[in-house]
């Protein structure tokens, strides 16, 4: 977690992660995901609300609400006591035809429980255009919503073919952190 979540999701290849369906209508041209494993240090409860705070290594904290009825050490845990929590990260690129002039960072969070346990999801979409497809060089150049322009190289030339400039693509970041039942 001491890294960025951009730097983890760019310098790990993998397979895509899960993306609500909602979200993942267009190509995917490019995709990648992390799992860890850690502990974190409870920092605040609510037993009556089923919530909690979690604080990890690098002072990081992170609400997570609803925690599920499965997890059924939830009510014997106190502030101070450590739990098992598994971090997943995700990146996909998505083409999107038609769908030009509307850039835009887009925001989510919602709650996901397992067969493990149960956590929080947070998910970020950043809609961008894009300027440049370079085949030869396998790159797909973005003018961001900040106007800044940003270059992915694709893995594999031929999901390249259909984007053209003036299409635009989504990268969507998904997070999920799940307190483990172990």
């Amino acid at each position: 977690m001491k890294k960025t979540l951009i730097s983890i999701l760019l310098a790990t290849a993998g397979v895509l992660a899960a993306i609500p369906a909602a979200q993942a209508a267009g190509e995917v041209i490019l995709a990648t995901s992390v799992n860890d494993k850690m502990q974190a240090v409870v920092a605040e409860i609510n037993k009556t609300q089923r919530s909690l705070v979690l604080q990890f290594a690098d002072d990081t904290k992170l609400d997570i609400y609803n925690v599920a009825t499965g997890i059924t050490r939830f009510d014997t845990l106190n502030v101070g006591d450590k739990v098992n929590v598994k971090l997943t990260e995700g990146m996909a690129l998505l083409l999107q035809k038609g769908t030009a002039g509307v850039r835009g960072v887009f925001e989510g969070e919602g709650y996901q429980e397992s067969a493990d346990g149960g956590g929080r999801v947070l998910t970020t979409r950043i809609r961008s255009d894009i300027v440049k497809v370079d085949a030869a060089k396998q790159l797909i150049t973005v003018k961001n919503p900040e106007n800044r322009l940003v270059s992915y190289k694709v893995a594999d030339a031929e999901l390249l073919s259909s984007a053209a400039a003036g299409d635009q693509v989504d990268l969507i970041l998904r997070r999920t952190v799940t307190i483990v039942a172990e």
